[in-house]
């Protein structure tokens, strides 16, 4: 979005500090985004339980990923090149395309496990 961006954060560790992890995105990307700057606070929203499942994760995932459609920036939300996601060890995997969720529900359990010690 032109003025504005949506992160969508993911812990796989019931102590990962997703804060720490948005304080950095925010220092580590700031000058890259000159002239313009952040807000000084950002708007953040926990999911909840309910909100992390599957259909509701991807529901809120697509609802970002429409946004430059809804905005009227692309026809397609495929088309926006400024749409994507980095998922740990998979630097070619592409929301858009298929067989996506698939992949990425079955890299979350695995991370998950391996995070937790349940392997």
């Amino acid at each position: 979005m032109p003025d504005h961006l949506h992160v969508m954060l993911w812990g796989f560790r019931e102590d990962a500090d997703l804060y720490l992890a948005a304080r950095f995105l925010r220092k580590n990307t700031a000058k890259a985004l000159l002239p313009a700057r952040y807000q000084k606070q950002a708007y953040d929203h926990v999911l909840h339980e309910k909100e992390s499942e599957r259909g509701a994760f991807e529901a809120v995932c697509f609802y970002i990923t429409e946004n430059p459609v809804r905005a009227k920036l692309c026809r397609d939300a495929k088309e926006y090149a400024f749409s994507g996601g980095v998922v740990p060890g998979y630097p070619d995997l592409r929301i858009h395309e298929e067989g996506y969720w698939e992949l990425f529900w079955k890299i979350v359990h695995r991370l998950t496990a391996a995070a937790t010690g349940n392997l």
